[in-house]
């Protein structure tokens, strides 16, 4: 069997660096400190750190909001967040006018918590946190 190997990367695009890399076969493209063998070859996912960043912002913000904050604003901070097309563009607005924003605070931190600790494989976030949000007490209403 003959081995192939690439004397330089230049020729590679950026998708085709990175399959190589993902394969465990950077020995084509010449480098010396890899482990051949398939010990700890595990595929590290690739996280934007902009975007992440920005959701953080997004939760901080809705950390802070309480019940005097207004509807618009927290269905407005809910929809960047959980972006998805299948979304209703009322949707977020009727689940900050049902439930507190302490309520919907607790629901994201139950989503990450799941998330994190890989008790959950959530394929869509938007779907996942309203089940989560209804399942919870629904805002009591001001009575005059």
């Amino acid at each position: 069997m003959k081995e192939t190997t690439l004397s330089n990367d230049k020729d590679l695009s950026a998708s085709d660096k990175r399959y190589i890399d993902h394969q465990g076969n950077s020995h084509l493209m010449g480098n010396k400190n890899t482990n051949l063998n398939g010990e700890n070859s595990a595929y590290k996912h690739q996280v934007d750190e902009g975007s992440t960043q920005h959701k953080r912002d997004l939760i901080e913000k809705l950390n802070q909001c309480n019940y005097r904050t207004p509807p618009k604003k927290i269905a407005l901070l809910l929809s960047d967040l959980v972006k998805h097309p299948d979304t209703l563009p009322t949707h977020w607005l009727y689940i900050a006018q049902r439930w507190s924003p302490r309520e919907i605070n607790k629901s994201i931190k139950e989503l990450i918590k799941l998330h994190r600790d890989g008790w959950a494989t959530i394929d869509n976030p938007a779907r996942y946190l309203t089940f989560l949000i209804k399942r919870r007490k629904k805002r009591i209403a001001y009575r005059r």
